[in-house]
């Protein structure tokens, strides 16, 4: 679908107060403007409340406060691919792998393998 663009000319009061209203939601200055038009929208009965219910979550997200992403990846058991909770080490290398809690409970039992007491966090 293809979107319509539509361009108003706002006078300084009326603009000034769709910038008050995007700071106030923390809003991007097209969402803030979209979410005013549905509420004009609704109140004069020119779409439903499940339309408007729609355009309301989908334009009332504040815009993000930073823009870096940190993105925390769990790690996944060595051995089935489940998430891991802990660590096993192996007692002849050092090296350790992620465990789910299976495998944390059938390792501790195994000669070769130390299960870590510290959970993933």
């Amino acid at each position: 679908m293809k979107a319509h663009c539509l361009r108003l000319y706002l006078d300084s009061p009326l603009y000034l107060k769709l910038i008050q209203f995007q700071a106030e939601k923390k809003l991007g200055k097209s969402f803030a403007g979209l979410l005013i038009f549905i509420e004009g929208m609704k109140s004069l009965g020119l779409i439903d409340k499940d339309t408007y219910e729609f355009y309301k979550n989908r334009y009332d997200k504040p815009l993000e406060t930073s823009p870096i992403k940190v993105e925390v990846i769990k790690p996944k058991c060595f051995l089935c691919g489940r998430e891991a909770v802990t660590y096993a080490v192996s007692v002849q290398t050092g090296k350790r792998k992620p465990v789910c809690q299976k495998h944390a409970i059938e390792l501790e039992k195994h000669p070769k393998w130390k299960v870590e007491e510290k959970s993933i966090p």
